[in-house]
């Protein structure tokens, strides 16, 4: 057991120093090391993250920008389709091509001369390309957007191409957003200076080794966001590695649902991939908004192990208003 844990040991200490400190141009050469042509398409920033049911013109927005081996010269399109999946019934509606951007409309006066454009579908021409009612939408529901990215020379690229090693960091390129249905949540509420502590009794999954995963003495978080997404950064492995894991909690329509990954570069035990987090299994945890000075629910730590073969375990938390 002891040479397991010093070879866990010493692989989380390698990928996490490693990886989080991994260059623009390492990046891109690796991706398209060995090929006459390649690209990918980067996510920028993602203006608008949901579609908030009771908002005026609920609306969602990305910022994305292309880099082949010739800097953008050979992006020829992106075409984006969209379905809706109805999470309640477990259904999926078939892709409906939304918009086809052609070169010329990308913006080439851009930091990295790279070029970008932006993409932005409102709720109501979400519901109008899949053929969905605005009354069967409900809180929990999502619209997947998918891109696809066509060279000049007939090459495409999409989700089904995108390595682990391009999903995150600065080349993020998921080619896949599933847009979420939430409810209107007031802009001040479950923002702002928190302390989150752990009160479960299991470390982590690694028997002890690597000292805590989440702190059982409240760690100061500052919880932001926009819309019904909160978000924070938690120094993931705070006495060991103190890794910036990027949480999300969506309050979606009286849920919460609570998600984490790196925020750059990988914490996990090789092939780029990291360590993840998810809801519990069972009911998702609820909110009031009435009162947001404490929540105390359970997630599922692991969820994703990063390669290390260790399983999930269940984590619960306590976030207390300061």
């Amino acid at each position: 057991m002891k040479n397991y844990l010093s070879k866990i040991f010493a692989v989380l200490i390698v990928i996490a120093t490693v990886n989080s400190c991994t260059t623009r141009d390492n990046v891109i050469d690796d991706v398209l090391d060995g090929v006459a042509n390649g690209a990918v398409l980067r996510t920028v920033s993602i203006i608008d993250t949901e579609y908030a049911i009771g908002s005026a013109d609920p609306n969602w927005s990305v910022l994305i920008e292309e880099q082949d081996v010739q800097d953008g010269a050979l992006l020829d399109n992106v075409q984006v389709f969209v379905s809706y999946r109805d999470t309640s019934e477990g259904t999926t509606t078939s892709e409906t091509l939304y918009q086809t951007i052609s070169a010329s409309e990308f913006d080439y006066d851009t930091p990295h001369g790279l070029p970008r454009t932006m993409i932005s579908i409102s709720l109501a021409d979400a519901l109008a390309a899949t053929g969905t009612d605005e009354a069967d939408i409900f809180g929990g529901d999502f619209f997947p957007v998918r891109l696809l990215l066509t060279l000049t020379n007939g090459e495409t690229y999409t989700n089904t191409d995108a390595a682990g090693i391009i999903t995150g960091g600065f080349f993020a390129s998921p080619y896949l957003y599933n847009v979420p249905v939430v409810c209107s949540i007031p802009d001040d509420y479950f923002k702002g200076a928190y302390t989150v502590e752990r009160t479960s009794t299991d470390l982590n999954p690694f028997f002890g080794c690597c000292d805590v995963a989440w702190d059982p003495n409240p760690q100061a978080i500052t919880i932001g966001g926009s819309g019904a997404q909160r978000t924070f950064t938690y120094p993931y492995f705070p006495n060991f590695f103190a890794f910036p894991q990027a949480i999300t909690m969506d309050l979606s329509c009286g849920d919460i649902i609570f998600t984490g990954t790196a925020v750059s570069g990988s914490l996990g035990c090789g092939g780029g991939l990291t360590i993840q987090q998810g809801p519990a299994p069972g009911a998702l945890p609820t909110y009031s908004l009435a009162d947001d000075s404490s929540y105390a629910f359970d997630i599922e730590d692991f969820s994703d192990d990063g390669g290390c073969g260790t399983g999930s375990y269940i984590v619960s938390l306590l976030f207390t208003k300061q």
